[in-house]
């Protein structure tokens, strides 16, 4: 049995943690998704105009009650890098419930992204493309496209969407904060749970209903379409920095 879990566990009994952390670099070249598969552990993804590469840091990490089986655990983490097929593939699997890697990417601003991370968070800032992102929290800020946010717990999503575009957002135990701009030619159907509070800003639609625990509001020609769904917390609808 490993006793080694939770914060009190570890500081009471004196559990260990090890870890190690290595960089890669992708030439940009032909690529454009990044797909990452992550069992345990949080996922990153930064976009830079004009970058040529991707540089990826990943850190593998393991705790156990000694440090021989921590380092033991670690090891037996996988973590791989497969740029072959014009799409980067990262994978970190482990069979350890204490063990696996955090993975950080910096490249290209506009790259279509598959983002899941099992039981850990994802976060992305400056992003143009397609993006699913699956994770416990998810955290993205500056992102311009079709968006699909699949979270176990919180949401915080800033969207500009594409014409005839599409955003889902999807909390299964955890509030939404998600800013959308004003004008936007939006059609939105919102649900929370309604023992927690929910905010609107004025956004200019031109028909809006708001019941209990549901949100409908749409501008004219409607032809982006907005779903959001946040079980068991709040929803809080807030004005993007840029118009539409």
């Amino acid at each position: 049995m490993n006793r080694c879990i939770g914060l009190v566990p570890l500081l009471a009994m004196g559990c260990v943690t090890v870890d190690a952390t290595t960089t890669d670099t992708v030439d940009v070249g032909d690529i454009w998704r990044v797909v990452a598969d992550v069992d345990r552990g949080d996922i990153a993804y930064t976009g830079r105009s004009g970058a040529a590469v991707f540089d990826i840091e990943a850190r593998t990490y393991a705790t156990a009650n000694n440090r021989p089986k921590a380092r033991k655990k670690m090891q037996a983490v996988d973590f791989t890098v497969d740029a072959s097929r014009n799409e980067l593939l990262l994978s970190g699997q482990t069979a350890f419930n204490q063990a696996g890697v955090d993975v950080d990417v910096a490249g290209p601003w506009a790259i279509d992204l598959d983002l899941r991370s099992t039981h850990h968070d994802v976060f992305v800032e400056s992003v143009l493309g397609s993006v699913l992102l699956a994770g416990e929290d998810i955290s993205a800020f500056d992102v311009e496209g079709d968006v699909d946010i699949r979270a176990e717990e919180d949401v915080e999503a800033e969207i500009y969407p594409f014409e005839l575009g599409q955003v889902s957002v999807r909390s299964d135990d955890g509030d939404c904060v998600v800013w959308l701009p004003r004008w936007a030619p939006v059609s939105i159907v919102a649900h929370w749970d309604p023992d927690y509070t929910a905010s609107f800003a004025d956004l200019d639609y031109d028909e809006e209903f708001i019941g209990d625990g549901v949100y409908e509001a749409a501008r004219y020609p409607a032809n982006i379409i907005v779903d959001i769904e946040c079980n068991g917390g709040g929803l809080d609808i807030r004005e993007h920095a840029a118009t539409w």
